[in-house]
């Protein structure tokens, strides 16, 4: 495990921090902020980022929802789970919708385990096993899942076309095919939902962070061929 990779622990239970501490220090640093202000100063040093843990309730009437955008622009890579005190079903539904992981407290071992060693599956690796259920499920062709994965990686339409050996229209007619086909109104709706799916699919099946409402962690059995 990389020692270096930081993880950001955002709660002000000072007690739960002090245990939640202990059994993250083995995956890396653990960078502690008892509020939302506090966890978005500490973002900028919070590199490289393997994960965030949140508390969903967060002083100053703070939601641990807020944050996940903040993390997610910055350090789009990291695992992002939130944790609540509150057995309700409804942030377990919202961050379901926002593609991050949600558990009950208290926090155990092999959650922890379990969590951490999908926090370690690389971004490009999430983003393909999306792409090839996308393949199913809207019908894109090969050729678009790679201009889609080359998009979600940050690479402008300019860099697409070169590195495929075509002209820029093409890219752009394949980004306009394919949000007709999944109903995304713009490349950056497609961009946002597919690092969305990414952010969950690197939940593991066993044992589940939320088993009621955690999509399926289904490796694709073969991402490769080109049209």
């Amino acid at each position: 495990m990389n020692h270096s990779a930081r993880i950001l622990l955002v709660d002000d239970d000072a007690a739960f921090t002090r245990v939640a501490t202990t059994l993250l220090s083995p995956y890396g640093e653990v960078v502690v902020a008892l509020t939302a202000e506090a966890a978005i100063a500490a973002l900028p040093n919070c590199n490289p980022l393997r994960a965030a843990i949140i508390d969903l309730c967060l002083p100053c009437n703070r939601s641990g929802l807020d944050l996940v955008d903040e993390v997610r622009l910055s350090h789009p890579q990291a695992r992002i789970m939130l944790i609540s005190g509150n057995l309700d079903l409804r942030p377990a539904n919202d961050a379901y919708l926002a593609g991050v992981a949600y558990v009950d407290k208290p926090l155990t071992c092999q959650l922890i385990k379990c969590f951490m060693e999908s926090a370690a599956v690389p971004l490009s690796t999430r983003i393909d096993w999306v792409l090839t259920d996308w393949r199913e499920r809207y019908k894109i062709t090969p050729g678009q899942q790679d201009v889609l994965r080359r998009l979600a990686l940050g690479e402008d339409r300019e860099e697409i076309a070169m590195a495929r050996n075509c002209a820029v229209t093409t890219i752009k007619r394949h980004i306009f095919d394919c949000c007709q086909r999944t109903t995304d109104e713009s490349a950056l709706s497609l961009v946002q939902r597919i690092l969305s799916e990414a952010a969950a699919r690197a939940i593991p099946t066993s044992p589940p962070l939320c088993a009621a409402h955690s999509p399926r962690f289904d490796p694709p059995s073969d991402s490769s061929g080109e049209r």
